[in-house]
């Protein structure tokens, strides 16, 4: 059931979407691609275009880059904000066994604007409303965009402890209800786990 983790330690990261605004590029022209390691290490990419594995740095939004369309301008972050032993839900919703509608496997924004436009969503619904507390653009991975860091977690996890924080060996929420038992979500393990429902 979503309220209970037996024996697993649940941490919660949240990734930010950036995808529908361009990631800003600067009009510094480096002479060499060497030159572009201090705006790597910056978090402003090289010249605006990022790969996965970079940091990102920019509009009070620090990450680390998970996801990058193909010119690289576009993208999505994972904060290195991370909280613990947060609830999806708390006991009593989980209990009555409602659907949240929150059941897109790809897109953890859309889950958790449908899991914050609920009128008790602060109250039953913690870890959506901790992602919410760090900003608006904020949300809860899917099940999938869990998938994709844990695709790239070697690349992300080497930013991540430049930046005293990494990946454990746990399970993290995604924010994905399972379409068919209500009172579950799924979790994806790390380091290699596939996804599961609690």
């Amino acid at each position: 059931r979503i309220f209970i983790l037996v024996g697993i330690f649940c941490l919660l990261i949240v990734s930010g979407l950036l995808f529908f605004s361009p990631i800003k590029s600067t009009s510094y022209q480096p002479s060499n691609v060497e030159d572009f390691s201090d705006m790597i290490a910056a978090g402003l990419g090289r010249n605006g275009v990022y790969q996965v594995g970079d940091y990102y740095n920019q509009d009070n939004l620090q990450g680390v880059v998970f996801y990058v369309t193909e010119d690289g301008r576009h993208g999505k972050i994972i904060s290195f904000e991370e909280s613990d032993k947060i609830k999806w839900c708390t006991n009593s919703n989980s209990q009555r066994q409602m659907s949240t509608g929150a059941i897109s496997v790809d897109d953890g924004k859309m889950n958790t604007d449908t899991i914050m436009s609920r009128q008790d969503s602060e109250d039953l619904f913690p870890a959506f409303a901790w992602c919410k507390n760090l900003g608006e653009m904020w949300y809860l991975p899917s099940r999938e965009e869990w998938e994709t860091i844990r695709t790239h977690r070697h690349l992300i996890n080497a930013t991540m402890y430049r930046h005293n924080c990494q990946f454990k060996n746990a399970w993290y929420w995604t924010s994905t209800e399972w379409e068919t038992e209500s009172n579950f979500a799924w979790a994806c393990g790390f380091p290699s786990e596939s996804p599961r429902t609690y």
